[in-house]
């Protein structure tokens, strides 16, 4: 599986399982947390260690999708690949001659534009 890109511009996110699941860590009276991000159910975890960290975030994960098995639920999917925005029509039309002077489709620029964003972040 190709590494998310998010996973090389932010270091404090580990990924399980098939989906670019992935959790900030912050560290707290000795404790290191984590919550999984890019989901709306909420799942937490801790451990000492970042190693115990870790351990944690898989178990945690693989409890969550055990979970919805037998629920019956579908696990929440990170994203859908599609993105709505609402942006001022001026933008909109410098991003359009951006990328057709560029040779690529509107959201091939974007996505490029953006993915690059997210590097130097």
């Amino acid at each position: 599986m190709k590494e998310p890109l998010f996973a090389s511009a932010f270091p404090n996110l580990l990924t399980w399982w098939q989906n670019p699941l992935s959790y900030p860590y912050e560290s707290y009276a000795s404790r290191n947390l984590g919550r999984l991000a890019g989901i709306q159910d909420i799942i937490t975890f801790h451990g000492k260690t970042v190693d115990e960290l870790e351990t944690a975030f898989k178990e945690a994960v693989d409890a969550y999708l055990a979970t919805c098995t037998k629920l019956g639920h579908a696990p929440n999917k990170p994203y859908s690949g599609k993105l709505t925005l609402r942006i001022p029509s001026s933008v909109h039309a410098a991003i359009a001659t951006a990328a057709e002077t560029s040779g690529k489709s509107l959201n091939q620029w974007v996505a490029e534009t953006l993915g690059q964003a997210i590097r130097t972040h």
